[in-house]
């Protein structure tokens, strides 16, 4: 099976809340594109508009391998336009609020799976009425995983081990998809010669990079280890952290479902005794994702109602069955709520958020099977369906397909991250 063969094969449409007139503080337009990214399409955008890219705003980051509608927004006094031919900008009207997550509802998908076989295609069959009737988990997917390295490191774990030291390696000399054999070839150099500071002011190629020796340069004391991380721009730090948090709400979800079978197993038959629960896992960048399967009505909509709050020194209030799988998550990892205060660290202020366990997609509908045009021999099928803001099409194909989304070769680092919903 296969997905994102080409760009019109993963559709994706921004749902807004936002009231839209003649006049206003912002110019609102819907930005279709295929082939990029959303921060490089706002910056393409602003530069044949002459207009800062910091004044284009906009809900959520966008795959450069789909073609997606969302919009951006400038304010009123400004104009937008589009130089190149994949990224074009209509006028929606305007509006006194700005485009953000906060008028962001979901998006609408319709997405082609290609290359089926008969038994993949049977499965799907039948796992549709499925997921359409209990919904799925809700895991983060591996996209968002663009700051873990292929070893599991994460430079936001580090952090909140305090440390520093090898936060900052880490930073410096990981290596990703996205680097091409000179880069790795630098990120190896420095790593061979880490702590002699004149070999490695010599192999930075960034001034973030040359500011960061800098500090080590003057000394290893915490001072200057602080100094030096607090050099990574803000936003790139955030999303290392959101990383972080993200790998710990994946595992919290895996126990809290491992909670939930085990103590269904246990309970006596009842009027839904016909459902025997069951999971099945699905392989992923971090590790497994396990998906549930013939839970009763009544309790995948608790599932769905149960809210698993993103790790923090200050935990949201969670029942305690919740409670305990975040704890044992960050266990796990060596870790307790009380190391993530991250003292010292400019951006290092993590903030908890509620996120459902489990979520139903809307509207989710298959088309026919049809030969597939792109692979001899195989079948294509056409899916239509809705999720609420933050959630994964991709998890949901997961869901559906019992396996792994094999797509195109994805290369991308850690600036290719979503953003935190």
């Amino acid at each position: 099976m296969k997905i994102k063969v080409r760009p019109e094969d993963f559709v994706v449409r921004e749902l807004v809340d936002l009231s839209l007139a003649d006049d206003g503080e912002y110019r609102v337009y819907l930005m279709e594109k295929a082939g990029w990214n959303t921060a490089d399409a706002v910056e393409s955008i602003a530069w044949a508009s002459g207009v800062p890219a910091s004044l284009i705003r906009y809900a959520g980051l966008k795959d450069r391998h789909a073609l997606t509608c969302q919009y951006v927004s400038v304010p009123g006094e400004r104009d937008l336009r589009s130089a190149v031919p994949d990224i074009r900008l209509t006028p929606a009207g305007f509006s006194d609020d700005f485009i953000s997550t906060r008028v962001l509802t979901g998006n609408t998908f319709e997405i082609i799976l290609r290359s089926l076989t008969s038994a993949e295609s049977d499965f799907i069959r039948t796992r549709l009425p499925e997921v359409g009737r209990l919904g799925f988990p809700n895991y983060f997917d591996d996209q968002r995983f663009g700051s873990v390295t292929e070893l599991g490191e994460s430079l936001g774990e580090r952090l909140a081990k305090g440390h520093l030291k090898g936060a900052l390696r880490l930073y410096m000399t990981a290596e990703y998809p996205g680097h091409g054999k000179a880069e790795k070839e630098r990120r190896r150099a420095i790593s061979a010669t880490w702590g002699d500071w004149t070999v490695v002011s010599s192999l930075c190629r960034t001034q973030v990079e040359r500011d960061m020796i800098g500090a080590l340069m003057r000394g290893g004391n915490k001072k200057n280890l602080l100094t030096a991380l607090n050099g990574i721009p803000h936003a790139e730090l955030a999303m290392h952290f959101a990383a972080f948090q993200s790998l710990v709400w994946n595992r919290s979800l895996q126990l809290f479902l491992k909670h939930v079978l085990t103590d269904m197993r246990g309970m006596p038959p009842t009027s839904d005794a016909s459902c025997t629960a069951s999971s099945f896992s699905v392989p992923g960048k971090t590790g497994s994702y396990e998906f549930y399967r013939n839970l009763p009505d009544a309790l995948a909509a608790t599932l769905r109602q149960t809210q698993i709050p993103t790790v923090a020194r200050r935990l949201l209030p969670c029942p305690p069955a919740v409670s305990a799988a975040v704890s044992a998550a960050l266990g796990e990892r060596g870790l307790a709520l009380a190391d993530l205060s991250l003292r010292g660290i400019r951006a290092g202020y993590l903030r908890s958020f509620y996120r459902p366990a489990a979520v139903m997609p809307g509207d989710l509908s298959a088309g026919d099977l049809q030969p597939d045009d792109l692979c001899r021999g195989r079948r294509k099928m056409c899916l239509l369906f809705s999720l609420p803001r933050g959630s994964y099409a991709t998890m949901l194909i997961k869901a559906l397909t019992g396996s792994a989304t094999p797509d195109r070769k994805r290369r991308h680092g850690p600036a290719e991250e979503e953003a935190l919903p």
